[in-house]
């Protein structure tokens, strides 16, 4: 999935004022290019999860109702160091997801 972190680095680059809520509700702009970001981004918040609290964080995580809003209201319940802005952790996340 690095090669997919690389797409998604790379569509932050380009659109440096998207939002993670934009992002998640299909509203950014990029065509082809954001949908491979959306995917990216589903992937990164999906392992990030994982990462900090394993299959039951996954599975507490797949409980989550809502819209896209809702979804990154309640991310600091299951991502610590998202802290209060998750465009700045969303951004910052990718770059280290890359150097795994």
């Amino acid at each position: 999935m690095p090669w997919l972190y690389g797409l998604l680095a790379q569509y932050q680059a380009t659109h440096p004022t998207v939002s993670l809520v934009q992002m998640l509700n299909g509203d950014a702009p990029g065509g082809e290019d954001a949908t491979a970001a959306l995917y990216a981004t589903s992937g990164l918040i999906v392992d990030s999860v994982f990462r900090e609290s394993g299959i039951a964080g996954l599975r507490r995580f797949a409980q989550v109702r809502g819209s896209p809003d809702d979804i990154v209201k309640v991310l600091p319940e299951h991502i610590h160091g998202t802290g209060g802005n998750v465009d700045r952790w969303w951004r910052s996340e990718t770059q280290r997801a890359l150097g795994r």
